[in-house]
């Protein structure tokens, strides 16, 4: 039995020793990232990626290490309440006690459709055709950016190009 416990251990421990870790994986459809998003409470939040405080109006929305012009962010979000949990390659809007949206600036991370944070636009462009592409306006500049509405209160935003941002919301995301 000990011998079988053992090569249980060996057969699937090598595989992930000195490899590429699996891609991140965003479900655009149920609006989740690592399993946890829209709709969930900031104490599930917190139980998958850590305590962290609330901040507010006088924190940006980006993960706590990534520029939003630098990750090509949505210009516009319908933000409710000001508030979030920011982490160090994600962020979930909250309201209410509960997310409503989410920005991962994770490299690697995945959507459903196989776009991959690193990836071109025409590829983009390919997997999610209702999309709108073009130049997102910030002061001093734009960016390129691919988004818009993919279901009843989904919005999905690929912010650069190639990708740097992924951010998926069940409120409007535009330019």
């Amino acid at each position: 039995m000990r011998r079988l416990v053992l090569l249980f251990l060996i057969v699937f421990a090598l595989p992930g020793c000195g490899g590429k870790a699996r891609p991140t994986f965003i479900d655009e459809v149920r609006g989740t990232y690592r399993g946890v998003g829209i709709g969930d409470t900031t104490a599930v939040v917190r139980r998958v990626f850590g305590e962290q405080r609330l901040s507010g109006l006088d924190e940006p929305i980006s993960p706590r290490k990534e520029d939003f012009v630098d990750i090509g962010g949505p210009t516009v979000i319908k933000l409710s309440c000001p508030t979030k949990l920011r982490y160090e390659h994600v962020s979930f809007f909250v309201c209410d006690g509960r997310v409503y949206g989410f920005i991962v600036a994770q490299s690697g991370a995945r959507t459903r459709r196989g776009v991959t944070i690193g990836d071109e636009h025409p590829k983009v462009r390919a997997r999610y055709p209702q999309l709108t592409c073009g130049e997102a306006p910030f002061e001093g500049g734009s960016y390129l950016y691919c988004g818009g509405r993919i279901g009843k209160r989904r919005w999905l935003w690929f912010g650069h190009d190639p990708v740097r941002s992924i951010t998926v919301a069940a409120v409007p995301l535009q330019s």
